[in-house]
Formats: C-alpha cells, structure tokens, sequence
C-alpha cells in the first residue's frame, strides 16, 4: 500500500514537472472580425518554444501569412486535414487552402532568446 501511494506521488510530481517544461497543448483561435479578411495576433516565444493558432478557412481560398519577429528567426508551418503544406523560414507563406475547416499554424522560435512576433493571416 505504502509503496503504491509512492509510485503516484512520483507519477504526480512528473506530470507536474512535465507541463511546466513542455509547450502548451492549447491552441489560440484565430477569428476574423465581421467583415474582414485578416488578423494580426502577437505574443512572445521563449528560446526553442512554439505556440499554436488554428483558424477556420474554405476548400480553395488563399491564405497568406506574415510573420515577424525580433530575432527573425521564427519557424512556421500550415497544417489541414491532409497534412503539412510546409516549413516557412522567410516569414512569409501564401498558399491555395485544400479543405473545409480547420488549419493550424505553428510558430516556433529557432532563436537563442525569447522574442516578440506578430503574425498577420489573410484568407480571401
């Protein structure tokens, strides 16, 4: 009995642990205001972290994101039902949506320090 109580205060302490050292698993909406096209968002990423936006587009609209940042060094990916579409070094992506519904985004400091950024995504 002891024993047991043991194993889940040390399974405890590690979950607790992890979600302090990991990337957060909730992910940030983008919604566009009634009557526009675009939404610019901003945040901070530490050294080596990534954070996470998903947002609501049609089968074969455009969409186009900026990103920019302080150290200029922010990684990016489009994801949809169907996969990655790529990895964005540049801060700039344009692509041709080919699904219904939800795309995530994914920023990812490639940096040594924490950042600023905006991210400005378009879909018409």
């Amino acid at each position: 009995m002891m024993r047991k109580l043991f194993i889940t205060k040390i399974l405890a302490v590690a979950l607790l642990v992890a979600s302090f050292t990991t990337d957060s698993f909730a992910l940030s909406r983008i919604r566009f205001a009634s009557g526009r096209s675009s939404a610019t968002v901003v945040g901070t990423l530490r050294a080596g972290a990534s954070t996470k936006y998903v947002l609501r587009a049609s089968e074969y609209q455009t969409m186009t994101v900026v990103v920019r940042s302080g150290n200029d060094d922010i990684r990016f990916d489009i994801v949809d039902k169907h996969g990655r579409f790529e990895y964005y070094y540049d801060g700039y992506a344009r692509i041709e949506t080919d699904a219904n519904g939800d795309h995530w985004i994914t920023l990812k400091n490639q940096g040594r320090g924490a950042t600023r950024y905006s991210m400005t995504v378009t879909v018409r």
